[in-house]
């Protein structure tokens, strides 16, 4: 994530209010640097979990002081529409969707007026797009139009071309070209806010304006990003297996685009549920809806496809069943070569080549045998939160507006069961130091070695538990309301890392995993990582 010039310094006091709140209000919610495992615990983590309780009002006193500023000034004003770095809505989303989330939960409406009125600017970088072709792995390539107007319909869309930034440039051949994934990732955020204002007792032409114009875009963008290609592709890899999968490519794999597209369709059911006026304009072109008909029962087949169920009885679940997604696809990929790779030495290092920083590897990829479970990370996992929400908020709206079946959509308790999985596999098991396994597997090799992606970059790698801060600024905790000792980790970490926690050296472990949300980091960094995690512990439970 790109945090660079994010706040000022002087407004993280805000953070310390988490702990002057508990001191001033002791009867209501202990402070934050009280042990977890003190016999008051239990009685007072749901009142300082709760709506209204203090870590809620020290995420709005954070956000109000300086994660609002950087959000309109530098985020959506100086990335997205100076720079055309439209990599600053895959940020918005992954920065801000577990705070929408809060704020829903604790029905705050007036939050999310702001964030309509805010976040609207990304609207006005919208731009007419055509398609000019189809990348190597086949996804279609659409870049500016050179149309003298646009409208959001599929005769004449429009996108977000992404024109700066470190992640769009000429190698990766990102540069004038929407990048779909991104797109679909801002999306969800912005979807999952309209389709919560329709709701809300706060009504006003801005927020009518801002629901119309998502409808429209989500219509538009999900026709393109499910087309007849696409489509056709999904059907196929339906029908793989892990063991037809003999090389690395990523073709037949259930990536994170499909997960949000399905979130995508889910928000909009929504939205058209709730508004029949937008619902008779969106069945008015009879071939689009009957394609949106047929994309959905075709993305929900493929998912449900690749979700693994197995039987668990773990200490921390009892008996339940645990979910994996994708088990076995992606034990071939290269971002993954080194997962079987637990050694003591680093098997990459960055040292200088040719007047240039690149990774030099120390251990063959060869001499490393590829983990037959392997599925996805733990951090591309986190999309899981928010789109298992979606499914769950519209799941009556997605069989009414797409026709669908019962027997179409997951089975109501997967939340659930990725969240077992998570308790059982993933986690380390231990609520004072936890630590998480790179993969949802348990799989706890090396993640990204020798990563680049086509930017000037050295990046070593991943080691074991290297992904554990996706614990905490994914929203795992949020699923403390099927397992609360999900809840109870986070309250550990937010613990360990708050303003007055001990010093690094006697939790240097925690202070390697989860540096980013402690005091000494970087004060971009530090406040970035916190209004990711806090909110998700609020109102859960």
């Amino acid at each position: 994530m790109n945090f660079r010039a994010i706040f000022q310094p002087g407004a993280l006091v805000f953070a310390s209010i988490l702990v002057s709140q508990a001191a001033s209000a002791r009867t209501d919610a202990p402070a934050i640097g009280e042990t977890p495992s003190r016999p008051s615990f239990a009685q007072k983590a749901p009142k300082r979990t709760a709506c209204g309780g203090s870590i809620e009002k020290a995420t709005w006193a954070l956000w109000d002081e300086s994660g609002r500023a950087w959000v309109s000034g530098q985020l959506l004003q100086k990335r997205l529409r100076d720079q055309g770095d439209t990599y600053a809505l895959y940020d918005l989303e992954s920065t801000l969707h577990n705070l929408l989330s809060m704020a829903i939960r604790c029905g705050r409406s007036e939050r999310l007026n702001e964030f309509a009125s805010d976040w609207s600017v990304a609207y006005g970088q919208l731009g007419p797009v055509q398609l000019a072709g189809s990348a190597a792995g086949g996804s279609k390539v659409y870049r500016q139009s050179m149309a003298p107007s646009a409208s959001p319909d599929s005769s004449n869309p429009r996108g977000w071309i992404c024109r700066g930034g470190a992640s769009c440039n000429s190698g990766n051949r990102l540069r004038d070209t929407e990048v779909m994934l991104v797109s679909v990732q801002g999306l969800a955020l912005l979807s999952q806010l309209a389709n919560s204002l329709i709701e809300s007792p706060a009504k006003s032409e801005k927020n009518e304006k801002f629901v119309n114009e998502t409808a429209q875009l989500l219509a538009s963008h999900l026709l393109r990003a499910t087309d007849k290609e696409g489509l056709a592709l999904w059907g196929e890899a339906i029908q793989k297996k892990p063991s037809d999968i003999v090389d690395g490519s990523s073709k037949y794999f259930f990536k994170d685009q499909e997960l949000w597209l399905i979130g995508l369709y889910a928000e909009m059911a929504g939205i058209l549920v709730k508004r029949p006026d937008l619902r008779s304009s969106f069945f008015q072109d009879e071939k689009a809806a009957k394609h949106h008909q047929r994309a959905i029962k075709v993305l929900l087949a493929f998912f449900n496809s690749r979700i693994s169920l197995r039987e668990i009885n773990s200490p921390g679940t009892g008996k339940t069943m645990a979910a994996e997604l994708d088990r076995g696809f992606w034990r071939l990929y290269s971002d993954n070569h080194y997962a079987g790779y637990t050694g003591p030495g680093k098997p990459a290092v960055c040292a200088v080549k040719d007047r240039a920083v690149a990774a030099d590897l120390k251990v063959p990829i060869k001499s490393v045998e590829p983990v037959p479970t392997l599925g996805w990370d733990l951090s591309h996992s986190r999309r899981l939160v928010p789109v298992l929400d979606a499914l769950e908020r519209n799941r009556d709206a997605l069989i009414k507006i797409f026709e669908l079946a019962n027997k179409d959509l997951p089975d109501p308790n997967l939340t659930r069961f990725f969240s077992a999985q998570l308790v059982a596999h993933v986690w380390n098991g231990d609520a004072k130091r936890p630590y998480f396994s790179n993969y949802w597997d348990g799989s706890n090799g090396w993640y990204r070695v020798a990563y680049s992606n086509g930017m000037d970059r050295c990046l070593e790698g991943y080691p074991p538990f290297g992904l554990s801060s996706a614990f905490p600024t994914g929203g795992y905790a949020s699923w403390g309301r099927y397992y609360p000792i999900l809840t109870n980790i986070g309250l550990s970490l937010l613990d360990a890392t708050a303003d007055g926690a001990p010093k690094p050296e006697a939790t240097s472990d925690i202070a390697d995993r989860y540096g980013s949300l402690m005091p000494q980091a970087s004060p971009n960094v530090r406040v970035a990582n916190r209004l990711m995690f806090w909110p998700s512990l609020v109102g859960v439970q």
